[in-house]
């Protein structure tokens, strides 16, 4: 059954006959779920320093464009109400108080380049658009009481889809956006470190969770491990990450190394109504469950390599691409030697023509890379290979809206 199908049931057959929250958005029914104990930290809070410098400085936050407030360039304020009145919670719920302006999380990859889900920007189910899309920094809590200072330098603007999917090819599940920005960020913005190999993670591996739960100031969990791996016909994960609507294209990292390794796109019910009118978070055991009916245990998580995959296919990024292990068009040897293996200059070995140079590897048929040796008589041989290829800029989900 198809999973939003899924969601539907399971919302309907929760609420009770009769009654309909008020005040504030609707209950949506793409949610998520606290897994054990909610383990959601604020930014200040978190007591790992390389997480913190995540949040404070690659972490966006997805906003409609007319709830931006910029009159004072030096004191932004984003236009909400607060979770608890959106989501009509009981008394005692977590971050009842925290605003929540935001529709969904991104990560900054690169100078001018963001990573989120596909269905963030999905536009007409077709054709994805992100007008009227502002991405903001900065967004998190220095202290139980105060947020940030968000500046005009901390907003920026959506200009241009470079890769997107939101399907599912060949039995597997592809969902992410990157897009551009109107321009490159200034300092105190910095990209994220992104894992650029194609292991999938083994159950039990430890992960963490940086992004904007159901639209609040941004929140840590670097508790969660993996249940699952290789879902989707390998192109997705399942983990236990506390997340929530909003939490749609958090960036997912690797505990070791505190690289980006992946994007939340979406999961089980986060709330659930009570006799007295208000909603409390949905609480499954850290084991994992199903409490929306659907095929998947916990929060399913794509994995980073299709973005990038795509996006170093149609608007080469070096930052991203090079060192990716594959030679793409825009490399050569003198770019990126990680990619274009054994094609650095040679003294000896190979052929005498330079296409076979020493310890170089089968390379893809178009590939950009260039074979420049010195031939074994101390002359130079620029030999062949070169393409010129014209670059094109080409389920249950975490979205609020």
């Amino acid at each position: 059954m198809d999973r939003a199908l899924w969601r539907l049931i399971a919302w309907v057959v929760a609420m009770p006959l009769g009654c309909a929250p008020t005040g504030g958005d609707t209950v949506a029914v793409t949610q998520d779920t606290v897994y054990g104990t909610d383990r959601r930290v604020d930014v200040y809070a978190e007591t790992d320093t390389a997480y913190q410098a995540i949040a404070e400085q690659s972490a966006v936050v997805l906003v409609s464009a007319g709830i931006v407030d910029a009159t004072d360039p030096a004191h932004v304020r984003l236009q909400a109400s607060t979770l608890g009145t959106d989501q009509v919670l009981c008394t005692g719920e977590n971050f009842a108080s925290d605003p929540d302006p935001g529709f969904c999380s991104g990560t900054l990859i690169d100078d001018d380049l963001v990573l989120t889900a596909g269905h963030c920007l999905a536009g007409n189910g077709v054709t994805p658009s992100c007008q009227g899309t502002q991405v903001v920094f900065g967004f998190y809590r220095t202290d139980p009481t105060t947020l940030h200072t968000i500046t005009a330098d901390d907003v920026y603007t959506c200009t241009q889809i470079v890769a997107w999917a939101d399907g599912h090819p060949n039995g597997g599940y592809h969902d992410y956006t990157v897009f551009r920005l109107d321009r490159p960020v200034t300092a105190g913005h910095t990209p994220a470190a992104v894992y650029k190999g194609h292991a999938p993670l083994p159950a039990g591996a430890g992960i963490a969770v940086v992004g904007f739960p159901d639209g609040i100031p941004c929140k840590l969990d670097t508790g969660a491990n993996v249940l699952q791996s290789e879902f989707d016909n390998g192109d997705d994960l399942v983990a236990n990450t506390d997340t929530f609507s909003g939490n749609s294209g958090s960036g997912i990292y690797l505990n070791t190394t505190h690289e980006l390794y992946g994007i939340l796109l979406e999961g089980n019910s986060d709330y659930q109504p009570t006799a007295a009118g208000c909603q409390t978070a949905f609480v499954c055991p850290a084991t994992g469950c199903s409490n929306g009916g659907g095929p998947a245990n916990g929060e399913i998580i794509g994995y980073g390599r299709l973005a990038l995959d795509a996006l170093c296919s149609s608007a080469y990024s070096p930052r991203l691409c090079c060192g990716n292990g594959t030679c793409e068009t825009a490399e050569n040897a003198m770019t990126c030697p990680a990619d274009c293996n054994g094609m650095a200059t040679s003294t000896d070995g190979g052929s005498s023509d330079g296409s076979v140079p020493l310890g170089a590897a089968p390379h893809p048929s178009g590939c950009g890379c260039e074979i420049v040796r010195t031939d074994v008589d101390g002359g130079f041989a620029a030999v062949a290979g070169i393409a010129i290829v014209t670059l094109v800029g080409a389920r249950r989900r975490r979205e609020r809206g």
